[in-house]
């Protein structure tokens, strides 16, 4: 499978040397949990779990490389399927840290498409909630600065379209910065807040204006 350009610096310099041992000279070019060959297309039984026909020797073999001992007399033709792409091996690693190949590359497996998405279903699942979480953090991150920075606006009812509907926790932690954008509006507004102008019919010495 092809490296991502962000991990590809995780993987070691000489790293396509590694895969070729690892894949053609200690597996044999065939995918080490299921004996499938590389670079061919296989026959397999539709429904079954990875049960495919191996040519070389001539018999039913299962998703785990193991030769059937009781191969079916009659294989219906609507189950028999082909691979729509010929086999290709992988070198995985097998607890997914792709910095660690381990004493003589015995972290390293060489896999076929199937058997490696099936190693790494897990580690995919877990990648997957990663980057939804994070994904959601960022959002309510950004949200409670908008609405940090947002100014007030006036819905037709009169009521502030800015409410802050953040969870209690998001609004304690955005505090300090709300402080400081208060303090950042008052000193550059000469001395009066922007959320809160002050009314023109208040008196300098505090008393109520007289009534006309």
């Amino acid at each position: 499978m092809p490296i991502r350009p962000e991990h590809r610096w995780l993987y070691p310099i000489d790293w396509p040397e590694i895969s070729n041992i690892v894949r053609f000279t200690r597996a044999g070019g065939r995918c080490e949990h299921c004996r499938r060959p590389h670079g061919r297309y296989v026959t397999f039984l539709a429904g079954t779990d990875g049960v495919w026909w191996d040519v070389e020797i001539h018999a039913w073999r299962d998703g785990r490389g193991r030769r059937l001992r009781y191969a079916p007399d009659v294989v219906p033709l609507e189950v028999i399927r082909m691979t729509r792409k010929p086999v290709y091996l992988a070198t995985a690693h097998l607890n997914h840290d792709p910095t660690c190949s381990g004493p003589r590359w015995r972290n390293l497996a060489a896999l076929c498409q199937r058997c490696h998405m099936i190693h790494d279903a897990a580690e995919h699942r877990r990648r997957r909630w990663w980057n939804a979480f994070r994904v959601r953090a960022l959002g309510d991150l950004l949200g409670s600065l908008q609405l940090i920075t947002a100014p007030p606006r006036m819905t037709r009812g009169g009521s502030d379209s800015t409410a802050d509907v953040r969870s209690p926790r998001l609004r304690a932690a955005a505090l300090p910065e709300e402080r400081m954008l208060t303090a950042f509006r008052f000193k550059f507004s000469g001395g009066t807040d922007d959320r809160n102008p002050p009314n023109p019919q208040d008196t300098s010495d505090g008393t109520p204006p007289a009534r006309r």
